[in-house]
């Protein structure tokens, strides 16, 4: 199964509930918790109206558990139209339902785009 085919079967509300967990559990992001889940409800609707498109890194999105929890690695390789194309690698041991796994998808997609976003040239210059 693709991203895109994973988060097509929910609706936002099907998975808020582990958006808020996700969120809660972020000691690093210290905006009012309202602003992160308006963030997260709008990247949702965002990745719902995006077409996938063909990665140039045929690499897969895992999903594992590491030291107790529910992790997804390679979320950061290539633009989200990218990722919605790439097909997710479940692990043996996990057992999580696919709410859980899309909401965790969505969450790493949208807390942390600003982390691998490219900057145009021209906003590092400093007018003097």
């Amino acid at each position: 199964m693709t991203l895109r085919q994973l988060i097509d079967q929910y609706a936002y509300q099907d998975i808020r509930p582990f958006i808020e967990q996700a969120v809660d559990h972020d000691e690093n992001d210290l905006r009012d918790r309202s602003v992160r889940l308006k963030e997260m409800e709008e990247g949702f609707a965002e990745m719902k109206q995006l077409k996938p498109t063909f990665g140039f890194i045929d690499t897969v999105i895992d999903v594992k558990m590491l030291d107790g929890r529910l992790i997804v690695s390679n979320m950061h390789l290539g633009s989200t139209s990218d990722l919605l194309s790439r097909r997710i690698a479940v692990a043996p041991d996990v057992k999580a339902t696919e709410q859980e796994i899309a909401a965790l998808c969505v969450y790493q997609l949208v807390a942390h785009q600003h982390a691998w976003v490219k900057y145009r040239d021209e906003d590092d210059v400093i007018e003097n």
